[in-house]
């Protein structure tokens, strides 16, 4: 059974889990919030152990009884999010939100007893839960400057004017500090 470690308690993990290929340590971080892209950084936060976790055990219901123990009641929005270890930070976040993103972080405990898992309260300022797992670099945007629309009850039809096309490389879009990309008059269509 996994338990909160004091923080002044010195702990060995490679010691206490030789022998023991699913148990693994929580590095918790909680109460802060995530900076924007590109310069992503946990700020204000407080840093927890959890020892003794079972891999084979746990769960997402298990990190959120986890998270009660921290006084942090339901049902406000948590977001949890792994560091993929000897990742770096910008791009070493995943999602651990479902039995999918479990597996995902399942494969690194063998060979990696401290797994740091990052909390967000309330709304996430990373893209990790709404990125597609299948990275999408390009994308084309179609710009509709003149719409006509014939609402003919038995042949409607919609003619475009003036369009034009832009391909762009969304990844460099993010990279470059931008926010967001203004797609409200536009189409997109995967390249």
């Amino acid at each position: 059974m996994w338990s909160v470690r004091l923080l002044d308690k010195p702990f060995n993990a490679k010691v206490a889990y030789d022998g023991h290929p699913t148990l693994f340590t929580i590095k918790l971080y909680h109460g802060g919030e995530f900076t924007k892209f590109p310069d992503v950084q946990y700020i204000d936060g407080s840093v927890n152990y959890v020892d003794m976790v079972d891999i084979d055990e746990f769960s997402i219901h298990e990190l959120d009884v986890i998270m009660k123990g921290f006084r942090y009641g339901v049902p406000p929005v948590i977001y949890y999010h792994i560091f993929v270890p000897g990742g770096d930070f910008h791009f070493g976040l995943k999602p651990l939100g479902n039995d999918d993103d479990l597996q995902t972080f399942a494969q690194y405990v063998c060979d990696h007893k401290i797994m740091r898992v990052y909390i967000e309260h309330g709304e996430t300022k990373l893209l990790t839960y709404s990125m597609n797992p299948k990275l999408v670099r390009n994308v084309t945007i179609v710009q509709m400057d003149e719409i006509d629309e014939n609402d003919d009850n038995e042949n409607p039809t919609t003619e475009v004017h003036n369009a034009s096309v832009k391909t762009v490389d969304i990844t460099q879009e993010l990279v470059s500090g931008k926010e967001e990309i203004d797609v409200s008059t536009c189409w997109i269509n995967t390249v």
